[in-house]
């Protein structure tokens, strides 16, 4: 699996040598909190990913009601206000559709 993931990030970031981010997400059912297992992974990813240049990345948990942040994403590029701090649930209108008949 880390292989595909840093093959993943070396097709994000191509030959432009520009900076990316690769946001990954684990989705799994049961609680949001984080797991022995979710920092298993964290930890895996870092060691597939630390050595891919300016890349960044981050780790959540997805499971049917939240997401959680396993590994941050870098502060300098991201601003925590624009980062949605309700369940994604709540965040979606699912009446739009029916509305457009």
């Amino acid at each position: 699996m880390t292989g595909f993931v840093r093959q993943l990030r070396d097709t994000v970031v191509g030959d432009s040598g520009d900076p990316a981010h690769l946001a990954l997400a684990l989705s799994r059912p049961g609680p949001s909190s984080v797991t022995r297992t979710d920092h298993q992974w964290a930890a895996a990813l870092e060691a597939a990913l630390d050595a891919g240049g300016d890349v960044s990345w981050s780790l959540h948990v997805a499971t049917d009601r939240w997401i959680t942040t396993v590994v941050d994403p870098p502060a300098e590029r991201f601003h925590g206000r624009r980062i949605a701090r309700r369940p994604p649930m709540d965040l979606l209108d699912r009446d739009w559709l029916p509305d457009q008949n």
